[in-house]
This record gives structure tokens, C-alpha cells and sequence, in this order.
């Protein structure tokens, strides 16, 4: 799976109504009448990140596995019509689409052929940009725009998560031996003046945070307390949020500490690092590996 962590399509070519700009498929949505200026803006901006083809790339017996090995969960219901992920079958194919709100990120292939990765941004607004409020003003960050001209940055968001999405699959095939990733994890550290505990990454406490923290809707921007608190507690007493969500503080920088994830500079969510992919799939996967299959 290092092939697949290492490589990186083209945007997919341009369709019928959409004009292509930096590589992105743009929708004109507003058609004005002749002698008014054209004004354009993007409804959905859909970047494909990994675009791999051979024989075992993306087959039906591999694809499954990639898709449970790095994700793993079940669905999660966002609101009644729309679920957070989801896994279905095709005629193509096999899909596995994760959600955030309105924008999504999902794996699928092609006849068994190809695999590919996408990242679909229907609401700018939840993105940030570094741009001007006035022509003269400082440069802020705002949010993303429909128009066209944060086209760039839509991309660049974009091609981040399909990177990570591919990064986190690429720990599946990983020859090395479990204790060799899970000792690192499973001693005391010491940070400045302060002593953290170790994980315990096969307990039921850790490996459920694990498997939250896994959820592939976390790779299109990060992880924030309250979306992993929701996550972690979704029937919790609205009275306890503030204490639970100090809980997720802890947990976040006991993962921290641990070198398994890393706060965006100048923003408050997280992102997981590569020793924890493989930290974290590895410990969720030997939990529910039949112990048959251990010993045979």
C-alpha cells in the first residue's frame, strides 16, 4: 500500500456545463442576460486526489479490507436523510463516503479497476481563506467564497484530504510487527515539567477513543473537541458538556504527548500523525481479530 500513499491523480476532466479552472470541474450557476456583466460562482467543486489503475489496485476482494482496515466504525446518522458514512455497492463498483455536514470525502473504484479518491466541497463557508475584507484592508483569514476566486484555495484544501485519506491507507499491508508499534505508545512520556501516563491501546476506554478518532469524516479539515465529543457522548446531559468536554481536552493532549496527533497552527482542531494510523489501526483491528486467526 506505500504505492497508494504515494501518488496522486489529476482532477477528473471537465463535464457538460462546467468550465475547468486549475483542474477543478466549476458549475456556472447564474446566467445573466445579455449586457450584464457575467458574474460566476461554484456549486459544487468536486477534487479527485488518487487515481490508480492495475490489476489489485482497487479489486473487490482488496477493496473491502482497505476501506475496514482503515475505517472503522459503523454508520452514524448526522440528521435523518443524510448519514456522517456510509458503504454501499453498485454496478461500478464499491463506494465508501464519509460526510461532514455538506461536504464529503469518499473512496470508490471503477469495474474493480480503479481507485480514486474525492473530496466534495458543496458549503465554503466552513473553510478559511487568508484574503482581503476591503481592497485596502489587512489580510484576514475569512471564509471560503463561492466565487471563483478562492478557487485555488478550494483545491488546495482539497488535495490536502485526499492526501490524508490515502496516508491512512497506506498502513494496511504494514509488515511490521504489532509490539513494535504499540511499545512505542504503551510507556510514560515526559513533556517539560509534566509526566503523562501510557496508553493502554488494547483497553476498551482507549481503543473506543481510537476508533472515534479513525472516523474518515476527520480527515477533510480535523478534529475538534466538540465534533469528537458528539461523537464520543451523542446522548449526553447538556448540563455535563462542559465537563465532558474538558475530558476531551485530556484525552487530546495525552495524544499529543504522545506524538499521535498535532494541533493546526493558529486554528483549534487536530490532526493525527502517521505513527497514529498505524498506532491506532493496529490496536483497533487486534481487538476485534478473531483469536483463531492469532494463533493459526
Amino acid at each position: 500500500m506505500e504505492t497508494i500513499s504515494g501518488c496522486f491523480g489529476a482532477a477528473r476532466e471537465s463535464v457538460a456545463g462546467a468550465e475547468k479552472r486549475d483542474g477543478v470541474e466549476i458549475l456556472l450557476l447564474d446566467h445573466p442576460p445579455r449586457g450584464v456583466r457575467h458574474r460566476y460562482s461554484v456549486s459544487q467543486c468536486a477534487i479527485v486526489g488518487g487515481d490508480l489503475s492495475g490489476p489489485g489496485i482497487a479489486c473487490h476482494s482488496t477493496f473491502p479490507y482497505c476501506g475496514r482496515a482503515a475505517f472503522s466504525g459503523t454508520a452514524v446518522a448526522l440528521d435523518q436523510q443524510r448519514p456522517s458514512k456510509e458503504c454501499d455497492s453498485r454496478y461500478e463498483g464499491v463506494r465508501i463516503k464519509h460526510w461532514v455536514h455538506e461536504n464529503s470525502i469518499k473512496m470508490y473504484d471503477k469495474q474493480g479497476t480503479v481507485l480514486r479518491i474525492e473530496t466534495t466541497i458543496n458549503n465554503p463557508k466552513r473553510f478559511r481563506v487568508r484574503r482581503r475584507l476591503t481592497s485596502h484592508g489587512p489580510f484576514k483569514w475569512l471564509s471560503l467564497r463561492k466565487g471563483i476566486a478562492d478557487i485555488r484555495r478550494r483545491v488546495q484544501l482539497s488535495r490536502a484530504a485526499n492526501e490524508r485519506y490515502l496516508e491512512a491507507l497506506a498502513v494496511v499491508g504494514e509488515p511490521t510487527p504489532s509490539h513494535k508499534l504499540l511499545d512505542k505508545v504503551s510507556t510514560p512520556v515526559i513533556r517539560g515539567r509534566r509526566c503523562f501516563r501510557a496508553l493502554r491501546p488494547v483497553s476498551p476506554a482507549d481503543s473506543r477513543l481510537f476508533q472515534a478518532l479513525l472516523d474518515g469524516k476527520f480527515l477533510i479539515q480535523g478534529i475538534r473537541n466538540k465534533a469528537l465529543r458528539q461523537l464520543l457522548f451523542p446522548a449526553a446531559d447538556p448540563l455535563q458538556e462542559r465537563k465532558l468536554a474538558s475530558r476531551i481536552t485530556r484525552w487530546l493532549t495525552l495524544l499529543k504527548s504522545h506524538n499521535l496527533i498535532y494541533c493546526v497552527s493558529k486554528t483549534n482542531y487536530y490532526r493525527l500523525t502517521k505513527l497514529s494510523y498505524e498506532v491506532m489501526t493496529t490496536a483497533t483491528k487486534f481487538r476485534e481479530t478473531n483469536i483463531a486467526l492469532l494463533v493459526a
